[in-house]
């Protein structure tokens, strides 16, 4: 019995990551079992060079990663898994580390599921910890949004986060989508 070989060398503290040994003589067996540290799991057997094994949870740390026909003698070329907590930016379902998808954000470490941005906020790019605030000009009036829309013609958005338009275009004026201001001192003439 022979390993040679552990894919991936890493899951998240919370287990569930399938890792994939390489190695020679596997036996089928209702006894076939792997070793992360002190933790045995049933090992899956898929061929004679190849076990898949589901990782326990463990606290963050460097464990062996060992496996048995017998699950008494386990083998003697050890393999080191790296144990980490899922990072900000990204979630852990069924131990798989992946990148909070746009219009979502992950804030801090161990998520599990990512949250949609809510209304007021967006974000346009994967893995974020936070959402951005609809820019003056602009209205973010939904869940999950990957953009911020324009402020609607015949209103003003002059504040950041908003979920609609608050103000009316001035009576006589006209205000076009993405109006940032009522203010018209606000504009200079040049000279």
């Amino acid at each position: 019995l022979k390993v040679t070989g552990v894919v991936p060398r890493s899951g998240v503290d919370m287990g569930s990551t399938p890792v994939f040994v390489m190695g020679s003589s596997f036996v089928n067996s209702t006894s076939l079992s792997c070793r992360f540290g002190k933790k045995a799991i049933s090992g899956i057997y898929l061929t004679d060079s190849t076990v898949l094994c589901i990782s326990p949870p463990q606290p963050t740390s460097n464990v062996f990663l060992e496996v048995s026909n017998n699950g008494l003698d386990y083998t003697d070329d050890r393999f080191i898994f790296h144990y980490d907590v899922c990072p900000p930016g990204m979630y852990c379902p069924d131990g798989e580390m992946l990148q909070c998808p746009k219009g979502t954000y992950c804030p801090g470490h161990g998520n599990y599921n990512f949250t949609m941005c809510p209304p007021g906020m967006y974000q346009p790019y994967v893995g974020q910890e936070s959402c951005l605030p609809a820019p003056v000009g602009f209205i973010a009036p939904d869940f999950g949004l990957t953009y911020a829309k324009q402020c609607p013609r015949g209103a003003i958005c002059d504040t950041t986060g908003l979920i609609s338009w608050e103000k009316l275009c001035p009576p006589g004026h006209f205000c076009l989508e993405g109006t940032r201001t009522g203010n018209f001192s606000d504009f200079s003439i040049a000279e």
